[in-house]
């Protein structure tokens, strides 16, 4: 089945809506976001207004730093940091010899 709009990706929020939110948390315009995804800007706009962008296009913005997983799904992945003691546990783990993993 193809896919014909956004709706077929919606959760609580329109794809489109996820794009511009993610375009200003980039602090970008349309113009900017539309030449890192390279679309012309009435692409740019299309997309935000409802239009299914491409898989290239989703790439490319990735690429430069767009949460492409949440625009897509409406959802972020859980990516919390170690904290310094365990980053520093793990660090230690790698230095030792497969035999001892």
């Amino acid at each position: 089945m193809a896919l014909k709009s956004q709706s077929d990706f919606r959760t609580d929020v329109k794809l489109g809506e996820r794009l511009r939110a993610e375009r200003q948390r980039m602090g970008i315009n349309q113009t900017e976001l539309a030449g890192l995804g390279h679309v012309s800007l009435n692409t740019q706009h299309r997309y935000e207004s409802g239009g299914l962008p491409s898989l290239e296009y989703m790439l490319r913005i990735g690429e430069a730093g767009a949460d492409w997983y949440w625009i897509i799904t409406g959802q972020h992945i859980n990516a919390e940091p170690l904290d310094s003691q365990t980053a520093e546990l793990v660090k230690l783990l790698q230095r030792l010899p497969d035999q001892f993993k």
